[in-house]
């Protein structure tokens, strides 16, 4: 990673201060441990203790992909937390997308709550935690994992994990694809307070909408069947279950994670 590069591309951005390291154990976790305040960019070539949802070990080899922390306050209510994840996932397709439109128009997708696919399999993720919960601005510790020129995955995740590289069979300039997904993070924070607009994006860049899934439930850990109707507008996927008796139920679900499409 070059790192006077990715300075030199984000000066006018709003961004304060870029902190990089060769290797590190969590860009999230480094942001949190060293209270880096709003506007701070935290980027690694090699995290080596990266974790999605769930604790879930986040795989990377060194060099190859993107890992990288934005901290950031935003005036957001409680109730819209989770419009910045969507916001995230928003500005990551829309950078990718600006490189191949047409491929990727065709085969990216969303993946309730913070997951990026292309053909059904993830090759991105975001984690964001949230500090100042009770205040009017609140620090949004964002992490942001891309699989980029990563050719080989653990027999663990083959199935279901891919890289952009995989995919077009381009290798990446890992601090341009950074530097254009950083500014348009900055570029368009408009849209925050247009959140029917920003849901209606998401909601039209996702392969969830009608289909039969599986459904795994935080809370007891017990899974469900049944066919997903819609993301509210609290950020919620509704989905539609057969009890029993043949009767039908309706849920939102705030939290879990789809485990399978049928």
């Amino acid at each position: 990673m070059n790192i006077k590069t990715v300075k030199e591309g984000l000066l006018q951005t709003g961004l304060k201060n870029v902190v990089y390291f060769p290797q590190l154990h969590s860009t999230n976790k480094y942001a949190k441990e060293n209270n880096l305040q709003s506007d701070n960019l935290v980027i690694t070539s090699n995290q080596y203790e990266g974790r999605g949802r769930f604790d879930r070990i986040w795989e990377s080899i060194e060099n190859n992909n993107l890992t990288f922390t934005i901290v950031k306050n935003f005036q957001i209510e409680k109730k819209d937390l989770f419009v910045v994840n969507f916001y995230v996932s928003y500005i990551v397709m829309k950078a990718i997308k600006e490189i191949f439109p047409d491929y990727m128009h065709r085969y990216f997708s969303l993946k309730w709550p913070n997951d990026m696919m292309i053909k059904g399999k993830k090759f991105a993720g975001i984690l964001s935690e949230v500090q100042n919960i009770n205040s009017a601005e609140k620090k949004f510790i964002i992490g942001v994992g891309i699989n980029v020129n990563q050719k080989e995955f653990s027999d663990a995740i083959i199935h279901k994990a891919t890289s952009l590289r995989l995919e077009t069979g381009i290798i990446f300039e890992l601090e341009d694809l950074l530097c254009r997904i950083v500014k348009e993070f900055y570029s368009n924070f408009n849209i925050l307070s247009r959140k029917k607009e920003l849901l209606d994006i998401w909601k039209s860049n996702s392969f969830l909408m009608d289909k039969e899934v599986r459904f795994r439930k935080t809370l007891d850990n017990t899974e469900i069947s049944g066919k997903v109707l819609d993301i509210t507008e609290d950020g919620g996927i509704k989905i539609e279950s057969v009890e029993e008796f043949n009767t039908k139920k309706i849920t939102v679900y705030y939290t879990g994670e789809i485990s399978f499409i049928y």
